[in-house]
């Protein structure tokens, strides 16, 4: 999987998910900020958004072939719109 770009800002530590929503099981943590985001897509709505980034989190919780890799939701990360300007949607939206 190859990426174009991507957002490393600061973030809210808590959980990455597998899927970009609420009640996805959780994949990964984020415990450090600043962070990177390589994509975002539409989910369900989180706190009035429903904005997700895709990342990697700090440290796996389940499926240690999924490497953490999850969504975030978009008020968790601290940008200043979102999506991010200039940062890809996902290609499998």
């Amino acid at each position: 999987m190859g990426f174009t770009g991507d957002l490393w800002c600061e973030l809210t530590p808590g959980s990455v998910r597998i899927q970009s929503r609420s009640t996805s099981p959780v994949i990964g943590i984020m415990r450090f900020s600043p962070h990177w985001f390589v994509c975002w897509k539409e989910g369900s709505d989180y706190l009035g958004n429903n904005i997700w980034y895709y990342t990697q989190g700090d440290q796996i919780v389940t499926s240690p072939k999924v490497k953490a890799w999850g969504y975030l939701p978009a008020d968790m990360v601290e940008a200043p719109q979102h999506p991010f300007p200039g940062l890809t949607k996902c290609s499998w939206s």
